[in-house]
């Protein structure tokens, strides 16, 4: 009896949690949606205004009055397909500086973006302060006329073992796009170019000339 009790609690428990995901992913409301997007915006042009956390040179920074993005628009967030990479492989990024930076291949995800279906390298960096954050750095057909020519970074949420979180509105600009030679950025692996315009998130800084 005891045992059946624990199997049906074990079962109500299993049950529960896949009502849970489920909803995690499927419970998308646009308007929390472009709340969360606004507040990633204002927290980021908070440390960009800070003398002692931004990136922008002291010269710029004096006259810089806000980081410029494309319209909020909710067919940027996408959930993805996601498969691990079984077998341990690291992946050295170049920097824009010459050097190199190792990171965990971590997965693919697969998509559909405007009815383009793609897939990208999600990467895990290795430093211990990193915790669980998952790394996509990508180009596309905006880098270099709307966006940074070196691309640009998005940081997915993990939801289960096959979905991940993708929200292109949040994609942002490395350090070194504002000017700034001081910083290095990993490059985008070629894996990760998308052959269409990604017309979300971050663009160029008016005062940036590429």
């Amino acid at each position: 009896m005891q045992s059946k009790t624990i199997i049906i609690f074990i079962g109500i428990v299993i049950v529960g949690i896949v009502i849970y995901t489920f909803n995690q992913v499927n419970s998308f409301d646009p308007e929390v949606h472009r709340e969360d997007i606004r507040k990633w915006q204002q927290d980021r042009q908070a440390v960009m205004m800070d003398p002692e956390t931004s990136p922008i040179p002291d010269s710029v920074l004096s006259e810089f009055t806000s980081l410029k993005y494309y319209p909020i628009d909710p067919a940027y967030h996408v959930e993805a397909l996601f498969g691990t990479i079984k077998r341990n492989e690291n992946i050295f990024l170049r920097l824009s500086d010459g050097g190199t930076r190792r990171y965990k291949k971590y997965g693919y995800a697969s998509f559909e973006l405007n009815g383009i279906p793609l897939k990208l390298l999600v990467l895990k960096p290795l430093e211990k302060n990193m915790g669980d954050q998952l790394f996509i750095p990508f180009y596309d057909e905006t880098s270099t006329f709307e966006t940074y020519g070196g691309g640009r970074y998005l940081e997915p949420k993990l939801v289960n073992d096959n979905t991940l979180l993708i929200d292109f509105n949040k994609a942002y600009n490395p350090y070194c796009a504002y000017g700034n030679s001081e910083y290095s950025y990993p490059i985008p692996p070629v894996e990760n170019r998308i052959g269409i315009k990604v017309e979300a998130g971050e663009k160029i800084p008016d005062f940036i000339k590429q």
